[in-house]
């Protein structure tokens, strides 16, 4: 009997096993639209749960028989594409009449959808062909893999009017054609995207993480008055630009033409070939005279930004490659190595040109800067290359390189702050350069290799307030022996010397009822009274009910609210180093700046636990260690906080141990609720460790063992 009823149950669980497998199998789309969930259209909102229906979203906008216009449409789960060829949804024609946009809401709740592939050849490769001025497309993840020989590939949207936030692409990107343009989010983006990620792989003719071209013209030639805005939007993915005598690659964005770039970060390396633009933020500005100017505020680069091949002609920066029109660069920093070959590389900019008004100013590079000379103009600059206009407030800390070899050097110029310092519109003013200055051109200097114009019988540029260590270059310009404006500094004075601040981290994502430090950072000394330099600091944030914050010193401390995306901005009155004066104490007279930052508050997801990669570890005085903490879940939205028992015997501070006196000290990391404990014995400097397995080792080897039996009897009492 019991033989039977075992022999039943194998049976039954055969058949389940059986019916599951028939019903994934019959999960996978095959290519169908469904439009049932539309019914008769009366409905104000709706839910897709199934690839069918999304395919049937596609059918409905693209044959005009809604545009969802004050309509919304959630995604209940993930929904797998299974590799099939997609449709988008929406599409820009060549008339009114074969124009279709998607006008409503489309949340994706959070939600993934898998597999999206396209391939083949046409115009338009996205998940949204158009997403219209009345669109917003928000919280969805897609990965998958566009690819083929389209004109405009992208994993969210080829246009974008509306707004896009809270998207992730995590699809492969690749325009098979020299004139693709190919971006992250979106391929053209005349409206707002916010808050986006890109962590793929996007390579193309023009390649960008987030959105290629932006703001200004649209397809047909039209210019438009739409001013286009990315803001707190991150790449990690690589970005590659294949096409050579134009604007080619930007971590974020390619071209910019009347637009706001605000808090975005790029970590991904940046690659171009040949004659092109390049910029770990933007590849090229070029705002028309009649737009309103446009801007760069608060970006960071931290990933390489490398030209290959012969770059003449174009122009390369670890912020944007190139500037035309009315461009204002602001409180940015670069902190990534950016080079290219017979090129005008420079750690903000390549080349800051254009219209009257455009400048760089409150910037730092901290990146090295090599332009290696093979045949024809070669220029380095720690903030630009080549300046036309104004360099203000800035400070690099660098190195400048300029290689190579040859008779002519009358097109080459390495300097701290700008490789040319073009006349008569150039001009430098309270800049510092910290970064050494090597080159093979005579034209090596401090502040500028070269200060002069094109034209001889213009004037000279202007430097003015300025210094740069000694040690870095001879003098102020190479190609003047004395400068007034300008004065040489020890490197023990540039510890005290402060011309620029800026607020790190550039935005932060905070749980609902979590918090996040900002702190404003002073440069480059380090050693500079924060309060001699800064009078007032204040912080609001808007809107109020997503987060507050308060200052405390350096520190601006932000609290989530409750979720939803807002700015904040940072009053502070700064009172510069006055470089006129040798002992550059602070300036009488405070600067008024304003710095921002993108805050993004989401619901908190508790931690279930943490863990330490150490439970015991010992260190000599003066030594210090890491310690790595896991939080599961991965995406927990809990801080680690970080705390030692014994801070005389060994502070913590993000992980990082330093030892200070001999003791022990308990090392805890808390995330929510849970806590991880390290016992680190401290040991003199003047103690003989003993080697592996000498008698000296043993009694510190003991203590550590001791240690760690003593903490694991309290989390076993726990």
């Amino acid at each position: 009997m019991a033989s039977l009823i075992r022999s039943g149950m194998r049976s039954l669980l055969l058949t389940a096993a059986l019916l599951l497998c028939c019903l994934s199998c019959s999960a996978a789309w095959s290519g169908g639209v469904d439009t049932e969930w539309y019914g008769d259209g009366s409905a104000r909102s709706y839910v897709i749960s199934a690839p069918e229906e999304l395919a049937g979203l596609a059918a409905l906008v693209n044959a005009a028989s809604d545009d969802f216009t004050d309509k919304s449409i959630t995604l209940s789960g993930d929904i797998d594409l299974n590799g099939r060829q997609w449709m988008p949804i929406g599409k820009f024609g060549t008339t009114p009449a074969k124009t279709f946009a998607f006008e409503g809401i489309l949340d994706g709740g959070g939600n993934t959808i898998k597999n999206l592939t396209i391939s083949g050849t046409g115009i338009s490769a996205a998940l949204f062909g158009y997403i219209g001025v009345s669109g917003v497309v928000k919280n969805i993840t897609v990965t998958g893999s566009i690819a083929g020989d389209y004109e405009y590939l992208a994993g969210v949207a080829d246009i974008n009017r509306g707004v896009i936030e809270r998207c992730e692409n995590r699809a492969a990107v690749t325009g098979a054609a020299e004139d693709s343009r190919c971006a992250g989010i979106a391929a053209r983006n005349f409206g707002r995207i916010s808050y986006c990620v890109n962590s793929a792989r996007v390579e193309g003719g023009e390649a960008a993480g987030i959105g290629c071209e932006n703001g200004g013209y649209y397809p047909s030639g039209l210019y438009l008055a739409e001013r286009a805005v990315i803001e707190g939007c991150v790449n990690s993915g690589e970005i590659i630009g294949k096409a050579g005598g134009r604007a080619t690659a930007g971590g974020v964005a390619v071209t910019a033409n009347s637009y706001t770039l605000k808090n975005c970060k790029n970590s991904g390396p940046v690659k171009g070939r040949g004659n092109s633009a390049l910029g770990g933020i933007v590849a090229e500005t070029n705002s028309r005279t009649d737009a309103k100017s446009s801007s760069i505020d608060g970006c960071v680069n931290s990933g390489s930004v490398t030209l290959e091949g012969d770059g003449s002609g174009s122009g390369v920066g670890g912020i944007v490659g190139g500037t035309g029109g009315i461009t204002k660069i602001l409180n940015c920093r670069n902190t990534g190595n950016v080079s290219g070959p017979n090129a005008p590389v420079g750690g903000i900019a390549g080349r800051l040109g254009g219209e009257a008004g455009t400048s760089i100013s409150n910037c730092v590079n901290s990146g090295t800067i090599t332009s290696s000379y093979i045949d024809g103009e070669s220029y380095a600059g720690g903030i630009a290359a080549i300046n036309f206009l104004l360099i203000e407030d800035c400070v690099n800390l660098g190195d400048i390189r300029l290689p190579g070899s040859g008779v002519s050097q009358n097109w080459t110029a390495a300097g701290g702050v700008a490789g040319a310092n073009r006349g008569s519109g150039g001009m430098i003013r309270r800049c510092a350069s910290a970064g050494r200055v090597e080159s093979f051109s005579t034209y090596r200097g401090g502040i500028a290799g070269y200060n002069k114009a094109h034209d001889p019988q213009d004037d000279e540029g202007i430097i003015t307030e300025c210094a740069w260590l000694d040690s870095s270059a001879p003098r102020a310009a190479g190609d003047a022996e004395t400068t007034a404006g300008a004065c040489p500094f020890t490197s023990e004075q540039q510890q005290k010397i402060v011309t620029a601040c800026l607020l790190v981290p550039f935005s932060a994502t905070v749980a609902q009822n979590g918090a996040a430090d900002f702190t404003l950072e002073l440069f480059p000394g380090t050693g500079a009274p924060f309060g001699s330099h800064v009078r007032e600091l204040s912080a609001a944030v808007t809107p109020d009910n997503i987060a507050a914050a308060a200052t405390k010193g350096a520190v601006v401390a932000v609290s989530g609210k409750s979720p939803g995306s807002a700015e904040m901005s940072v009053r502070v009155k700064f009172c510069p180093s006055d470089l006129s004066d040798p002992e550059f104490g602070p300036s009488e007279t405070p600067h008024d700046i304003v710095l921002s930052a993108g805050i993004n508050v989401v619901e908190r997801i508790p931690a279930a636990g943490i863990t330490l990669d150490k439970s015991a570890a010992s260190l000599r005085k003066g030594e210090t260690l890491t310690l790595a903490a896991a939080v599961t879940p991965a995406d927990s939205t809990d801080a680690v906080i970080w705390a030692s028992g014994s801070p005389e015997a060994a502070s913590v501070a993000d992980g990082k141990v330093t030892a200070h006196a001999p003791g022990t000290a308990v090392i805890t990391a808390r995330a929510g609720e849970f806590s991880a404990e390290c016992m680190v014995t401290v040991i003199d400097t003047d103690t003989h460790y003993g080697g592996s397995g000498g008698c000296g080792a043993a009694p510190w080897s003991l203590l550590i063992c001791l240690g760690a039996f003593c903490l694991q009897l309290r989390k076993n009492k726990k």
